[in-house]
């Protein structure tokens, strides 16, 4: 099995999905994508009620179609449409007073955590902080040693693809992650970390 094309296709049909979220309450759209044992996938988007218990978030939408499709094992879920959501969500913090650049990111760990963060300034720019590294700060300093998946925002028409330095910082915590790089309108694509940082240096040149 190709992972990095399956994952891509579950990240397609979360997107997908995603467009057609029943959130008025909210108004905080999730698409999700279940990849079953036999290769099927089924999407699903989160569903709100005015009787909040009785609303569905994506991921469950999409496990149970597949299940009252017969299927019995799920081998992956993407979510990282949400991971987008909320980097954009993240990038409102930016404390950018110097450049006027704000950026925000979220990091998913292998236990499905997500954390956030923006990029912060300081007028001694080498002091600085990116979005990517802010976020993934946040996750270690809470333990988490794996990161599967990270999403980018920016304000820019163009997709905002990670610095070389957060490009290093994200593959220490996550070699076989994926990416997703996004414009100023939640518009994305996704990049495999090889794709990002080709021939790179990591720990395992250090014997680790």
């Amino acid at each position: 099995m190709d992972n990095l094309i399956d994952f891509q296709a579950l990240v397609n049909s979360a997107a997908a999905a995603k467009e057609k979220a029943h959130c008025p309450y909210s108004n905080f759209r999730v698409g999700a994508a279940v990849l079953t044992e036999d290769k099927k996938i089924f999407g699903g988007c989160n569903v709100e009620n005015a009787s909040y218990g009785v609303g569905i978030c994506a991921e469950r939408t999409a496990i149970v179609k597949a299940v009252s499709e017969g299927h019995k094992k799920i081998i992956a879920c993407a979510v990282s449409t949400a991971l987008v959501d909320i980097a954009a969500v993240a990038k409102e913090k930016a404390y950018c007073r110097y450049s006027n650049f704000r950026v925000g990111a979220a990091v998913l760990t292998e236990d499905k955590k997500i954390f956030s963060g923006c990029n912060v300034e300081n007028a001694s720019h080498g002091i600085g902080s990116c979005a990517e590294r802010t976020a993934i700060v946040k996750a270690v300093s809470e333990g988490h040693r794996k990161l599967i998946a990270c999403a980018v925002s920016g304000d820019m028409d163009e997709i905002l693809t990670p610095c070389g330095m957060c490009r290093q910082a994200l593959k220490e915590f996550g070699p076989d992650m994926t990416i997703a790089c996004a414009d100023k309108d939640g518009n994305f694509q996704t990049f495999s970390m090889h794709e990002l940082l080709p021939k790179s240096f990591g720990p395992e040149q250090l014997g680790f």
